[in-house]
């Protein structure tokens, strides 16, 4: 399994203090490099065949 920790940044919390909706695809941009090593050792992009198609918001409150 791969874990990456993310620190929201100060820009990232709205003033009430929750995260933007809009920062989650930049944390899943952070976080993609360690996990599609797995499948392209090399990044190289001529050789690129996956992507991340769809996110959804699965949590519950």
């Amino acid at each position: 399994m791969l874990s990456t920790t993310i620190t929201p940044r100060f820009g990232d919390i709205h003033g009430l203090g929750h995260v933007n909706n809009n920062i989650v695809s930049v944390w899943f941009e952070t976080a993609r490099n360690p996990f599609f090593r797995y499948f392209n050792l090399n990044h190289d992009l001529k050789k690129w065949d996956l992507i991340l198609a769809r996110a959804n918001n699965c949590t519950r409150h």
